[in-house]
């Protein structure tokens, strides 16, 4: 009789286990999405006889269930939009007064974040702008190839090098 009830525990067990195993662990969680951390406006303060690092990090965020290939460029239309929503009249530095480590991001499925190093150039940026004059700035918008989104409330800055 023992057996008998082991043997009914058992089946009964069996069959609940193999009728519990609906695979739901993906239903409501969030898409892949690729944006910059250091969104807005970002100053950097360059010495003018030295140079200046500011490191930018694009991250991905999400499941992680795609790759997705990502790049940063300098986007004037980005300038654009702000000097006419702020009322200002920034220009676009100069390519001789920066370098920049890293403009492609290749990210695997589970690759969350790359980090790019802008280096300013202080004795260059001196022969465009004064000490503590805001007068040129570097627009930055990320894009994205593939079907991952990008969250565009972070998805540009515009980094103001202010010389000190």
């Amino acid at each position: 009789m023992r057996n008998l009830i082991i043997r009914i525990i058992m089946v009964v067990t069996s069959i609940s286990f193999f009728i519990a195993c609906e695979d739901n662990r993906m239903d409501g969680m969030v898409k892949d999405k690729v944006y910059l951390v250091q969104s807005g406006v970002q100053e950097v303060y360059v010495n003018y006889r030295d140079f200046a690092d500011f490191t930018i990090t694009i991250y991905k965020s999400g499941i992680g269930e795609q790759a997705v290939n990502a790049s940063i460029e300098i986007d004037e239309e980005i300038l654009k939009v702000y000097n006419e929503k702020e009322n200002t009249s920034f220009e676009v530095l100069p390519d001789v007064c920066y370098s920049i480590s890293k403009t492609n991001f290749d990210f695997s499925v589970s690759a969350v974040s790359y980090k790019s190093m802008i280096v300013f150039d202080g004795d260059i940026i001196k022969r465009f702008q004064q000490k503590g004059e805001k007068k040129y700035v570097l627009p930055l918008k990320l894009h994205v190839d593939g079907d991952v989104e990008v969250n565009e409330a972070s998805s540009q800055t515009i980094i103001m090098p202010i010389l000190e």
